[in-house]
């Protein structure tokens, strides 16, 4: 009742959201008012379905919520909270902007690394990576006679250990790391979005992970670890459980330990014998 920003996905992940705000009766941070903040406002969303149909399991009808799995629509979420602090708190839209600002190079170091950064500057990387034009730009030029490829590091570098590689995730709920990071689910353990596997799904996921060679399986650790074991153990694959969000694991204090986690998860599990 006395909040001054209310932020939310702006999808149907918070179906809660409307009741609540609702209740609340405060019209500041009600939809349309000052302090509301839809998250994914000037973010290109992906697994937008066709048509509304709920056979296909927990669908998100406005297209998949999961954005903070890429980095840069992470860093996008971060610009849009900062224009709604700018809203409530005019007077404090130095401060804000000035976070914003350290925030957005602290991302792109940690992203295209350090060098790269230096070389091209973070906001020309950033347009290239969202182009989905970053890979063939740095392949196709040159710094000191080799490949500007050859200097890309942060993320996308370690990335590079599993980008174009196929692996089984748990849910859908990966769709913006596979587009940043260049990894593809192929399948899921999950029958259906928010439906768990069934024994026959079981049994074509084996055979679909033989037969393909996919030796890798990624999933949040909230969903049953003993589920995704299983299924890891009966494929001969390295499971990689991670936490979604910040505090959801031992050392994952911040989001640049959580996409860490994930990075460095995958590339370990491909660097093992098999994968």
């Amino acid at each position: 009742r006395r909040a001054d920003l209310f932020i939310t996905t702006g999808l149907d992940l918070e179906l809660w959201a409307p009741t609540v705000l609702d209740r609340a009766g405060n019209r500041d941070v009600s939809e349309g008012g000052n302090g509301y903040v839809t998250a994914y406002t000037g973010i290109e969303l992906l697994d937008v379905p066709a048509a509304a149909d709920r056979s296909g399991g927990d669908v998100h009808i406005f297209g998949n919520p999961h954005l903070t799995t890429d980095p840069l629509r992470a860093l996008q979420v971060a610009r849009n909270i900062t224009v709604g602090l700018g809203r409530v708190a005019p007077d404090r839209v130095a401060v804000w902007n000035a976070g914003l600002t350290r925030l957005t190079a602290d991302i792109h170091q940690r992203l295209f690394g350090a060098r790269l950064v230096e070389l091209l500057g973070g906001d020309l990387l950033e347009q290239l990576a969202l182009q989905g034009t970053l890979h063939s730009f740095l392949e196709g030029e040159e710094f000191d006679g080799r490949p500007l490829i050859s200097q890309l590091g942060g993320w996308l570098g370690v990335a590079e250990a599993f980008r174009g590689r196929d692996i089984i995730c748990y849910h859908k709920n990966w769709a913006y790391l596979e587009d940043r990071f260049g990894v593809r689910c192929a399948d899921f353990v999950e029958a259906k979005p928010g439906i768990p596997p069934t024994p026959r799904h079981v049994a074509s996921l084996l055979e679909r992970m033989e037969n393909d060679g996919i030796a890798v399986i990624l999933a949040a650790s909230h969903y049953d670890e003993r589920k995704i074991e299983t299924v890891a153990g009966r494929g001969a694959a390295r499971s990689v459980v991670v936490p979604m969000n910040p505090g959801g694991g031992a050392g994952v204090d911040d989001y640049f330990a959580l996409v860490d986690t994930w990075v460095v998860g995958l590339a370990q599990a491909f660097a093992a014998p098999g994968a």
